[in-house]
């Protein structure tokens, strides 16, 4: 299933009911199972990762195959190993069968598990021979996933004599690992993680009598980084603020990038305001955070950002080798990444060099989630876009469509790809002339590619290009000569202005220019101006939603007729 995406006609203005975290919800699944007198959990993640699981949980079939939920694959190596008495063939996708497996086996062979390799040695297939283990000490490598680490841990307390994991390397994901120590603790296990050593003792799980699980961070990050690329409001509802999730970094992160968080305790919920804060160039060490990879260089991309994102080692082994397909298809709209390798470490990088956009982007997805959801809000500035096999998304994220509906996508199946409509090309290549131009314009930078130059004198033609008077500055001059431009460069005098900051007379020019508008132009007004830098007057802003409102309404009530 291939979709077809265009961006909203209007102001952002959406509340969205994330997902719960699957994360949480397939730690806790295992620690459930292996709980005394446990009962099926109430409520986890309704995705393809966590179904899996669960069927594997609940079945007593001698083979059990995951596909490509990578979770289940390392969590049900060591759960299996010791299911006493059982013996099992666990296996999945030719995707998984490429993704290593070699550290977790040979750390639970040291501990006496019995696996045999059914395939090439180091990788799935597997035959697990379920049994009681001692326990005692073992030493993992941390640096190739976390979630090697979590299997052992969480199967610990089953083993006679607990168990002692000694880290060996430089850790990633650590927040992960800390989130299955709490997971554990609630469930009534007793984990110390000190230094580089993390001890287990002995003992039964059982299950707590309320537990929960809160909304899932990484699918947030996809709502962080439409509202970075467009402007308007977002509610999240469950985002717990300080929670065990490692990506609930991005809230900080992604301030960078012009996105306010806010939190509210009841009900739980964080909205997000988008601003004219833009970093000149971002730097972020994701060794922590490997998930958000490419949504914050997609973001980055598009919003003109140069960037660096070092600590990627472990996405070669993902559902794709994510750098190497985020490098592919950032190429189609004129992003070209420079990888590197740095002791062990994996970076890329982009120098803020856009390369000519020639035809509208068909996006691969590579059986990857995150690859599909990353790249659907490029349709902000290049309306139009196909992203295939978009049904990847219900690995972690099953109603992500239906809620870029909700936030005024248009989202239509594209069957016919390849004969897009001249009109439709022709209107896209226009919106995304006029943005891609205003990125440029608002992304220049010295010779290095990286440091702005404070002290050059203001160029001439240095414009974004949304003017009236910016027109023979176009890109698309040769392209279109009926593309609209906002009347209102007197306004550009206000950039980097605080929203209360205004004064009566400067706030009746934003009314002024407001009222001027039509409903349907107001978006992309707002939006204009959030990119060049000017904030709305609060008293603006609020009669902007209430335009914005009311002619919704009045469609709806046209609708309803």
């Amino acid at each position: 299933m291939n979709y077809r995406i265009f961006p909203p006609e209007e102001l952002l203005d959406v509340e969205i009911k994330l997902p719960l975290s699957k994360s949480i919800s397939n730690r806790a699944l295992i620690v459930n199972a292996l709980a005394a007198g446990s009962k099926p959990l109430a409520d986890v993640a309704v995705c393809d990762d966590t179904s899996v699981l669960q069927k594997a949980l609940a079945s007593d079939s001698d083979e059990i195959n995951i596909g490509a939920a990578g979770t289940a694959m390392r969590f049900l190596t060591a759960y299996l190993a010791v299911a006493e008495g059982r013996e099992t063939v666990l296996d999945g996708s030719e995707r998984m069968r490429c993704r290593p497996i070699a550290p977790l086996v040979d750390a639970l062979r040291s501990l006496g598990a019995e696996i045999e390799y059914l395939g090439q040695t180091g990788f799935p297939p597997l035959r697990i021979k379920g049994k009681k283990l001692n326990g005692g000490s073992v030493s993992i490598d941390s640096g190739v996933s976390s979630q090697y680490i979590s299997a052992l841990m969480m199967i610990a307390p089953t083993m006679t004599g607990g168990l002692s994991i000694n880290l060996t390397g430089e850790a990633i994901s650590l927040p992960y690992i800390h989130l299955t120590v709490s997971i554990m603790e609630q469930f009534g296990a007793k984990a110390t993680f000190e230094g580089n050593v993390i001890t287990i003792g002995a003992g039964q799980y059982s299950a707590p009598d309320n537990f929960s699980v809160e909304a899932d961070w990484s699918a947030a990050s996809y709502w962080y980084e439409i509202q970075a690329l467009t402007c308007g409001w977002t509610a999240l509802d469950g985002l717990v603020e300080n929670s065990a999730q490692g990506d609930c970094k991005i809230a900080e992160m992604f301030r960078q990038l012009g996105v306010e968080s806010s939190f509210e305790s009841n009900p739980v919920r964080a909205h997000l305001e988008a601003t004219p804060e833009l970093t000149p160039r971002f730097e972020a060490d994701l060794t922590d955070n490997p998930d958000v990879a490419q949504t914050i260089a997609v973001t980055c991309a598009m919003l003109g950002v140069p960037f660096r994102l070092s600590g990627l080692r472990s996405l070669r082994i993902k559902e794709t080798d994510r750098i190497a397909a985020l490098g592919a298809e950032l190429l189609k709209v004129g992003i070209l990444l420079a990888t590197e390798q740095l002791e062990g470490d994996e970076i890329i990088s982009w120098d803020g060099v856009r390369r000519p956009l020639t035809e509208i982007p068909s996006f691969d997805t590579y059986d990857d989630h995150r690859m599909a959801m990353a790249l659907a809000p490029v349709a902000v500035f290049i309306p139009g876009i196909i992203v295939r096999n978009a049904e990847v998304v219900s690995k972690s994220y099953p109603e992500f469509w239906n809620h870029l509906r909700a936030g005024g996508f248009t989202i239509e199946e594209a069957d016919g790809e390849g004969t897009i409509a001249a009109l439709i090309l022709l209107a896209a290549l226009t919106v995304t002339g006029v943005l891609l131009y205003l990125f440029d314009r608002r992304s220049d930078v010295g010779n290095n590619g990286y440091e702005p130059d404070s002290s050059a004198a203001p160029k001439e033609d240095a414009c974004c290009g949304m003017h009236i008077t910016c027109e023979k500055d176009s890109l698309l001059s040769s392209v279109s000569s009926e593309i609209e431009y906002y009347d209102d460069e007197e306004l550009d005098t206000y950039a980097g202005k605080a929203p209360e900051d205004y004064s009566p007379g400067e706030i009746e020019e934003f009314r002024e220019i407001l009222l001027t508008l039509l409903p349907h132009d107001i978006a992309g007004w707002a939006r204009s101006l959030h990119l060049r830098g000017i904030s709305l007057p609060a008293q603006v802003r609020d009669e902007l939603i209430l335009i914005v409102s009311e002619a919704r309404a009045g469609l709806n009530t046209k609708t309803d007729a």
